[in-house]
């Protein structure tokens, strides 16, 4: 056990260290696809997710960045749409 201290010298938290023995059969299942949010962690290969992509032609580059902008609008949109909520509820209030 290791206490870590802040400045003042008081113990700010503790490290333990502990060995844990599993079976065989766990590795595979804890190295195994997760998701977080629809976009895989820890996928092999990496080259098969699907957002991991290079643009080669100009049509291909323009869509992508149309794609890109798009995104970023709605995510403006509703950034302003959650503003406009907040006011008018206040000014109701």
């Amino acid at each position: 056990i290791k206490t870590i201290n802040n400045v003042y010298e008081k113990p700010y938290f503790k490290v333990y260290k502990k060995t844990v023995y599993l079976k065989s059969g766990m590795i595979p299942v804890a190295d195994s696809l997760k998701e977080w949010f629809f976009y895989p962690l820890n996928y092999q290969p990496k080259s098969k997710i699907f957002d991991n992509y290079q643009t080669h032609t100009l049509y291909d580059k323009l869509l992508d960045q149309a794609a890109h902008a798009i995104l970023y609008v709605t995510i403006i949109i509703c950034g302003l749409l959650v503003l406009l909520t907040v006011y008018l509820l206040h000014r109701e209030g």
